[in-house]
This record gives structure tokens, C-alpha cells and sequence, in this order.
């Protein structure tokens, strides 16, 4: 089963067949209502804004309100196209957000008083799947927020790691590493939150003991070192080959730090380990290695 299809699998066993995409990227009308959603037997409504209300524990923390505006420029021209889908609160006639927060802040900015919604009856659990699966498919939720999203799922709902991964799509290793980062310090933690650490550099201080965690911390912040400079840092200084003041010589040849992210990738995704060459008009070159035709039957098998 490919991701696509454990993705789509995860939100249709959650509520039939509705598409529950958010909006629209910047610049473009507040979307198409689905399909699935026109033909929600009796879940479609019209219901005013003030009885709609966000999720406070919804995975997303933080939004783009240049991108609110330019929406709500949109709906005030041509309306709420995809309605939200929403569950019932605990007080009658109200409802909460499972998804579409973005398009309720930009109705509201934009003045509406009523907003189509889909009305589904479901758990919290539930509720907490789809918004974390609906904001993981828009690929713009801050790693930081996508791992207590999942931490969360974990943890307060009791769901394995590799079921976390069959809903969003994503592989169970991926998921565990992304948890392991909410043990970090709050600094680093911060750090990944504002963009200084990338996830990968994260997943390679998770792993170390507290002094070499800071030490390491330090480095990178302080001399900018990409994620495969941090790897051989490291593995100079648990061979006693190099200290952290004296540092590394920096690759100039590592200065991308997303092919640095690809490689990792495909590492924990798929069990390989690309060599990418960027070549001089910047087209770049990925080649795989495998020991024999048993591995690379095995990497087809998870490619597919």
C-alpha cells in the first residue's frame, strides 16, 4: 500500500469518503467543495460564525495572517466554497473545528456571520487524527507542532507508532524520531520550533548524552554547521579525534542543507542511502547502490 493510499485509507475509515483538505494556498478563492462533501446526506448546513469555535487542542499553533487576509479578501468576494468540517460541542447548538480553522479566522476577518459547515458525530480521537492528518497533507505545520501532534495521539489516546504512521501516511520510524525530539531541552526544542535546527540535525542530538547534546547544540548554532558536518563532528569526538573547540572544517559541498534532509529520508524510509551530485547547471543526480537483487526487490517493494 502506498503512502497515498494508507493516507487515504486513514481519513476514510474516520468519516466516509469527504475530502477534508484545507483551504487553498496563498493567492487562490477559498477552494472547491468536494464531491463527497456535496453528497454528505443531511451532514451540510449553513450555521451562524459565533456558534463555531477552533480547537484548543488542535496540532496547529500558529498562522500565517498575511495568508488569513488574503483569504478573507477571497471569501469576501466569493464566499465560504469548501465548508469546514465540524463535530458537536458540549453545549447544544455549538460546534468545534475539526478541520478548517483557517478558513473560520478568515470568515470572521472578512465579516460573515453564517459559515457551511459538515457536521460529523465523532470521538476525540478522531477529531484528533483528522486535524493532525489534514494539517500534515497541507505540508506547512512546524515540525515542533507535528510531533505533540503525534506525541499526543500516543500518549493521551493510547494509538502504537505504527498506527500513527498508517493514518498519516508516514513510516513508523519516522514517527518514533519525530516523539524522541520533544525530549530535548526546551531550548533546542525552540530552536527547531523557530527554524536555527532543521529536523535533521535534531534527530542527530536526540540521540547523544546531555553533555555532548549541548556541546554539539553550541556548534551548530554558533557556526552554522549542516547536518552532515554535525555527523562528523560527532563521530571525531567519540573517537577522541577531534574536540568541539578545535571544531571541523566545514564542507563546502554540504552547503544544501535539503539534500543533507533527502538523504536522511531515504535512509529511515526505505533502508538506503543515496549519493546525490549536483552538477553545474544545478541539475542534481541521485544514485542507489544495493549489495544484490534481493535488496533492491526489497526497496521496490516499499517504493510501491
Amino acid at each position: 500500500m502506498s503512502k497515498k493510499d494508507r493516507m487515504k485509507f486513514g481519513l476514510d475509515s474516520l468519516f466516509a469518503d469527504n475530502n477534508n483538505n484545507d483551504d487553498e494556498k496563498s493567492g487562490k478563492a477559498d477552494g472547491e467543495a468536494s464531491s463527497a462533501e456535496e453528497s454528505a446526506a443531511g451532514g451540510l448546513m449553513t450555521v451562524r460564525l459565533s456558534m463555531v469555535e477552533p480547537d484548543k487542542k488542535q496540532p496547529r499553533k500558529e498562522f500565517d495572517e498575511a495568508a488569513i487576509s488574503e483569504l478573507a479578501d477571497n471569501i469576501s468576494h466569493m464566499g465560504v466554497l469548501q465548508p469546514l468540517l465540524v463535530r458537536p460541542a458540549a453545549a447544544a447548538g455549538r460546534y468545534t473545528i475539526v478541520a478548517g480553522e483557517r478558513r473560520w479566522r478568515a470568515a470572521r476577518l472578512a465579516g460573515l456571520t453564517e459559515i457551511p459547515v459538515i457536521v460529523r458525530d465523532m470521538s476525540e480521537v478522531e477529531a484528533a487524527q483528522i486535524a493532525l492528518i489534514e494539517n500534515v497533507q497541507r505540508e506547512d505545520l512546524n515540525p515542533i507542532d507535528e510531533a505533540r501532534g503525534y506525541k499526543r495521539l500516543a500518549e493521551e489516546f493510547g494509538m502504537a507508532h505504527e498506527d500513527i504512521a498508517l493514518a498519516v501516511g508516514k513510516s513508523r520510524p519516522m514517527i518514533s524520531n519525530m516523539i524522541r525530539i520533544l525530549d530535548m531541552p526546551e531550548e533546542m526544542i525552540g530552536a527547531v520550533h523557530d527554524g536555527t535546527l532543521s529536523v535533521g540535525h535534531a534527530k542527530v542530538l536526540c540521540a547523544q548524552k546531555e553533555d555532548i547534546q549541548q556541546r554539539l547544540f553550541k556548534e551548530i548554532v554558533n557556526r552554522k554547521l549542516s547536518v552532515r558536518d554535525t555527523e562528523k563532528l560527532l563521530k571525531d569526538i567519540l573517537k577522541g579525534k577531534a574536540s568541539i573547540d578545535k571544531g571541523v572544517r566545514v564542507s563546502k559541498r554540504s552547503s544544501d542543507s535539503r539534500i543533507t534532509e533527502y538523504s536522511l529520508s531515504m535512509k529511515e524510509e526505505y533502508g538506503v542511502e543515496p549519493k546525490f551530485t549536483v552538477k553545474a547547471d544545478n541539475s542534481v543526480v541521485m544514485k542507489i547502490s544495493f549489495k544484490d537483487k534481493n535488496e533492491l526487490a526489497e526497496f521496490m517493494k516499499k517504493l510501491s
